[in-house]
């Protein structure tokens, strides 16, 4: 039996465990039974198409789906039973929704309805590419290797000054974030003549990240391992400088994970290379309470005071009251990473909130989404600085209800068929990179649903995708050469 099927176990296991707590309500049986019947149809049809880039994608929605609704819903049952637990994976808000069970009864079958409309939806779309071409988004497409060493020499032209021009874009753009206080997390936005701060706040969290990525594909490819080498030092630079900079918890993973989607897509994840992503992984779940405290300092005090922030943020983590600092630091950033992606308590707050003004009332209002959530839903202050996700399936149901659940997680299905397709379609040379950075993509906007500012983000990363391109044919295969 491979791995993928103890993802079925999720289920029954947990609603074996939190049954009670419903009064073994038959309506959350069968809505147990019919997830794990989808997911297992789905299951095996991804059986079926392991190397498909398009079966990647779906992965990863199934993974943060299960993560952030399923598995979150069943851990707030757990929570609701404790008389005044305290914890701080969650606001008291959430606890005082989960201590209502007909509402979270309620919230699992708006979760529900739409991941079996996904699972559908993605098995339509799996058999679709069986039936139409099974080779068409296989990631065994992927250019095959070429050693000589007249190519090797003019990736190496292509490479250095790109990693040069890169690192001294990184240097400028980090020194500008820095004084004119571009992106920090929790702090009021700066504003800045000319549009400056949105600019280099998408150049440092896209542009730069992608053509870091683009130089490690391409040494790696070609075996160019000292510049393969300081290309991963720069990577690791970038997400360690923007993490200080902005405050972010997920600077380093959103560097990271790429990176290795680019190894599975390109055939090179060894052995060697899955020990480094379970190292880097531990240490993310371990600098995770340290950010956290990190980011409070900054906002509780000077927001450009980095030394001072960095200081108090060890010194509370140091303080802890345990006998293993490291156990704790790390249990504390399973937790926090773990309640950190949206899902159940989202649509929690949207069916306490109950009212419905209509889809166009959303689509055509002046505030984004986001906002509106953050705003109405969630009740916070219009003045607040931070805002809150409300995930996929909750913006979904805020926009329309159940059957904006139901429509908008089968769109989302094709919408990301039809990218893959079109990227797959257009045989560009650097598409392991895109299909990367789109994977990414797609598990941010399913965690927060910010489908306000997809549009714009997918725009951007398309020029970007351009731009690499016509590098990579310009300088190593010649426009209309046959690729390596």
């Amino acid at each position: 039996m491979g791995l993928r099927w103890v993802l079925l176990f999720i289920f029954p296991v947990g609603w074996y465990f939190t049954q009670a707590y419903y009064k073994y309500n038959p309506t959350y049986l069968i809505s147990t039974l019919v997830a794990t019947v989808s997911l297992g149809f789905l299951l095996l049809i991804l059986g079926r198409s392991s190397r498909s880039v398009f079966a990647l994608a779906i992965w990863i929605i199934v993974g943060i789906v299960v993560a952030g609704y399923f598995v979150k819903f069943y851990w707030l049952s757990g929570l609701a039973t404790i008389d005044g637990v305290v914890t701080d994976s969650f606001d008291n808000k959430t606890l005082a929704l989960a201590s209502m069970p007909d509402l979270m009864l309620k919230t699992y079958w708006v979760f529900t309805i739409g991941f079996v409309a996904f699972c559908l939806s993605a098995m339509l779309a799996l058999i679709l590419l069986e039936v139409a071409d099974g080779e068409l988004l296989n990631s065994s497409l992927i250019l095959e290797d070429r050693a000589e060493d007249s190519l090797r020499e003019k990736v190496r032209r292509l490479v250095i000054p790109l990693l040069i021009f890169t690192a001294v874009a990184m240097i400028i753009s980090a020194g500008a974030q820095y004084v004119l206080g571009i992106g920090v997390a929790g702090v009021q936005a700066q504003t800045t003549s000319y549009r400056l701060g949105g600019i280099i706040f998408y150049l440092r969290s896209i542009s730069l990240p992608f053509f870091l990525l683009l130089i490690l594909w391409l040494t790696d490819k070609f075996y160019l391992k000292k510049i393969f080498a300081v290309s991963l030092v720069l990577l690791l630079v970038h997400g360690l400088t923007q993490t200080l900079l902005t405050a972010s918890r997920g600077a380093l993973p959103g560097l990271f994970i790429p990176l290795v989607l680019i190894w599975i897509l390109s055939g090179k994840f060894n052995f060697s290379r899955k020990l480094l992503t379970v190292v880097s992984l531990v240490v993310v779940l371990l600098l995770h309470p340290l950010i956290s405290n990190y980011r409070m300092a900054r906002i509780g005090g000077n927001a450009s005071d980095l030394s001072g922030a960095i200081s108090s943020s060890t010194e509370k983590a140091s303080s802890r009251e345990t006998d293993n600092v490291i156990k704790d630091l790390l249990m504390s950033g399973i937790g926090g990473y773990s309640a950190r992606i949206p899902g159940t308590e989202c649509i929690l707050m949207v069916l306490e909130y109950g009212e419905s003004k209509g889809l166009f009332y959303y689509l055509f209002n002046k505030r984004s989404l986001g906002d509106i959530y953050t705003q109405d839903v969630a009740g916070m202050d219009p003045e607040a600085v931070i805002g809150i996700s409300p995930s996929l399936m909750g913006m979904f149901f805020l926009l329309a209800g159940y059957a904006g659940v139901v429509i908008g997680m089968t769109g989302w299905v094709f919408l990301w068929f039809f990218v893959c397709l079109v990227l797959q379609r257009m045989k560009m040379k650097t598409v392991v990179v895109q299909l990367a950075m789109i994977c990414l993509l797609i598990a941010l906007v399913t965690s927060e649903g910010d489908i306000g500012n997809l549009p714009f983000r997918l725009l951007l990363l398309a020029g970007n995708f351009l731009l690499g391109e016509f590098l990579v044919r310009k300088f190593i295969f010649r426009f209309g050469q046959q690729a390596a």
